[in-house]
């Protein structure tokens, strides 16, 4: 259940309907994917994403801008959040 109340964006939003595409404007998102393929453009690697989700799913909605979303290649979804890009992300997001 945890995994599909997830499937229209961020949760606690009070409208149940509200969707990846009516994300607030006054709040910037960033996102981070993962791919398996060591080249984060490798078709294989957009096809499978990090074994869990697929890029696009964890980029966020399509007008979402690019600048603040970071693809990384070569990892899986539970070594996601421990990669240290993420983590420069991170850090240069909140800085």
């Amino acid at each position: 259940q945890g995994i599909k109340d997830l499937r229209w964006g961020e949760p606690g939003f009070e409208d149940a309907h509200t969707n990846a595409t009516e994300l607030p404007r006054a709040i910037k998102h960033h996102f981070v994917a993962g791919v398996v393929t060591s080249d984060p453009a490798h078709p294989v690697g957009g096809a499978i994403g990090d074994l869990m989700v697929r890029p696009g799913s964890g980029a966020g909605a399509p007008e979402v801008d690019g600048s603040n979303v970071v693809l990384v290649g070569g990892v899986n979804h539970f070594d996601l959040p421990n990669d240290p890009r993420v983590v420069e992300h991170l850090m240069r997001s909140l800085s």
